[in-house]
Protein backbone atom coordinates (compact mmCIF):
# COMPACT_ATOMS: atom_id res chain seq x y z
CA UNK A 1 0.00 0.00 0.00
CA UNK A 2 1.23 3.19 -0.79
CA UNK A 3 4.67 1.74 -2.20
CA UNK A 4 6.05 5.53 -3.14
CA UNK A 5 5.27 7.08 0.14
CA UNK A 6 9.26 7.38 2.37
CA UNK A 7 7.88 9.02 5.46
CA UNK A 8 4.64 8.63 7.57
CA UNK A 9 4.08 11.57 9.93
CA UNK A 10 0.88 12.31 12.06
CA UNK A 11 -0.51 13.25 15.41
CA UNK A 12 -2.28 12.53 18.14
CA UNK A 13 -3.73 14.05 21.21
CA UNK A 14 -0.88 13.79 24.54
CA UNK A 15 -3.91 13.47 26.89
CA UNK A 16 -4.62 9.63 25.11
CA UNK A 17 -1.49 7.49 26.36
CA UNK A 18 -2.87 4.28 24.74
CA UNK A 19 -2.41 5.58 21.19
CA UNK A 20 1.10 7.03 22.20
CA UNK A 21 2.24 3.90 23.76
CA UNK A 22 0.34 2.15 20.27
CA UNK A 23 2.69 4.01 18.16
CA UNK A 24 5.33 3.80 20.27
CA UNK A 25 5.85 0.07 19.68
CA UNK A 26 5.11 0.38 16.21
CA UNK A 27 8.22 2.39 15.68
CA UNK A 28 7.13 5.49 15.49
CA UNK A 29 9.76 7.96 16.83
CA UNK A 30 8.04 11.24 18.73
CA UNK A 31 9.33 14.48 16.46
CA UNK A 32 7.45 16.86 18.58
CA UNK A 33 5.08 17.77 20.80
CA UNK A 34 3.16 20.65 22.54
CA UNK A 35 0.06 21.34 25.28
CA UNK A 36 -2.38 18.92 23.11
CA UNK A 37 -0.78 16.91 20.30
CA UNK A 38 2.40 14.71 19.97
CA UNK A 39 3.52 14.46 16.24
CA UNK A 40 4.95 11.17 15.39
CA UNK A 41 7.32 10.18 12.00
CA UNK A 42 8.21 6.76 11.27
CA UNK A 43 10.62 6.76 7.42
CA UNK A 44 9.89 3.47 5.12
CA UNK A 45 12.68 1.48 4.20
CA UNK A 46 12.36 0.54 1.07
CA UNK A 47 12.77 -3.05 -0.65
Amino acid sequence: MFPEVKEFAFDTPAWNLRTNSFYSKLGYKEIKRDKEFVFYSKNRTLE
